[in-house]
């Protein structure tokens, strides 16, 4: 069981570890058997799958960062809601380069609980984000 500063010290080493965009990093922090579910109902079980299906964004997109807003940590139940938000430059037409933020949670739930990941994310309608 993880006490509170092991969960602490652990999303310090994955806000490090993402905003250094080091994908092993952050693959360090998940048990090999995690299962990964995304806001758009994608599952991924299993770290090796992770890493594969993370491997292409992580190629593609430079320049993002997460700016971590709110943590919810129990202890006991070994379950962290992480609140942040997504900044990077957007690559949609039109938009190229520009700000973008997208705003999520992510729920953590360690290996002696069981092993997930999930994030709840959803992209701010077109009409907020303006051209300039």
């Amino acid at each position: 069981m993880l006490s509170r500063n092991e969960i602490k010290e652990a999303l310090t080493r994955w806000n490090r570890a993402w905003d250094q965009h080091d994908l092993d990093g952050i693959m360090e922090l998940f048990h090999e058997d995690i299962l990964f579910e995304n806001w758009t109902g994608a599952k991924v079980r299993g770290k090796q799958a992770l890493h594969q299906a993370w491997k292409p964004w992580f190629e593609n997109h430079r320049g993002f960062r997460f700016i971590g807003e709110d943590i919810f940590m129990d202890e006991l139940e070994q379950k962290v809601l992480y609140q942040w938000v997504l900044e990077w430059p957007s690559n949609e037409k039109g938009y190229e380069g520009k700000p973008e933020r997208r705003r999520g949670l992510m729920s953590f739930i360690s290996a002696t609980a069981r092993s997930s990941a999930k994030t709840l994310t959803r992209r701010p309608p077109l009409r907020s984000r303006r051209k300039g």
